[in-house]
């Protein structure tokens, strides 16, 4: 079961899912940012090495770290894994403290990116959704998201 604190501290949200707006249900806010990174300190914190018994397991990292599982997640995020299969053997990760974690997660407030308008309407396309005349591909960047920077003098994509 996934019980992980950066999910538990996501806001709960109720959302119109038919297309006159009428019923709705209530699920987690999973754009909304919980973790404060300025609340880190790096005092008390150490950097793992990842063992083959480690492989693609931040949930045992966690568990041998910190007496619980709970932790992954946000070991996951710190270290810019965004897919536990990236742990290899070899890999050096930070891990903080107890305190420091119990620090980060804060109660996330509804993310500015949902909003009343934002579901799906009679014509059945959602707002944020791709129109059928555009040309970009599904994972291309649009105006406005920063998810990542293209610097196109050196062919460079930063996450």
């Amino acid at each position: 079961m996934l019980d992980y604190k950066i999910l538990q501290a996501k806001p709960l949200i109720d959302l119109p899912y038919d297309f006159e707006g009428t019923k709705t249900t209530r699920c987690k806010d999973l754009l909304s940012n919980v973790l404060r990174f300025d609340k880190i300190s790096i005092e008390n914190c150490r950097f793992v090495t990842v063992t083959k018994d480690y492989i693609a397991r931040p949930d045992l990292i966690s568990l041998a770290v910190y007496g619980t599982d709970k932790y992954a997640d946000i070991l996951c995020k710190l270290n810019n894994v965004s897919n536990p299969f990236e742990l290899n053997e070899g890999m050096i990760i930070f891990v903080p403290d107890i305190a420091n974690l119990n620090n980060i997660v804060v109660t996330g407030k509804k993310s500015s990116t949902i909003d009343e308008n934002d579901y799906i309407s009679k014509s059945g396309l959602k707002t944020n959704q791709k129109a059928k005349n555009e040309s970009r591909s599904p994972a291309q960047q649009t105006i406005g998201e920063s998810t990542f920077i293209i610097d196109r003098t050196n062919n460079i994509v930063f996450y």
